[in-house]
């Protein structure tokens, strides 16, 4: 019986092209992984950096309008910033005239 034997040869180009093959996949993919990691890691850096801003601007208008809503309060009469000093300050309830007095005050 003739027993060939596998030519050692091919299998050495075989096992070394497949290696090569399996090293430049390993790599592609490397490089993949990093570059989504990347655009994932600035996509959410934006979008965090949007949302600081969104969030100051609405501190900011917030701040405005208790600013444009309550000083005019302490800018009017010195009766009217009194009133609402000794609403805060009574342990007792206020008068119904006081009562209206700063109805009308929170109203304006």
């Amino acid at each position: 019986m003739n027993n060939k034997k596998p030519d050692n040869h091919v299998n050495n180009l075989f096992l070394t092209s497949a290696s090569v093959f399996c090293i430049l996949l390993l790599i592609f993919s490397f490089l993949a992984i990093y570059f989504s990691y990347h655009d994932k890691k600035s996509r959410i850096t934006s979008s965090m950096e949007m949302i600081s801003t969104y969030t100051s601007q609405e501190y900011g208008n917030i701040l405005n309008n208790f600013w444009q809503a309550y000083m005019p309060v302490y800018e009017t009469m010195k009766e009217d910033s009194t009133l609402v000093k000794s609403y805060f300050a009574a342990e007792d309830e206020l008068t119904p005239q006081e009562k209206n007095q700063l109805s009308s005050l929170l109203k304006r």
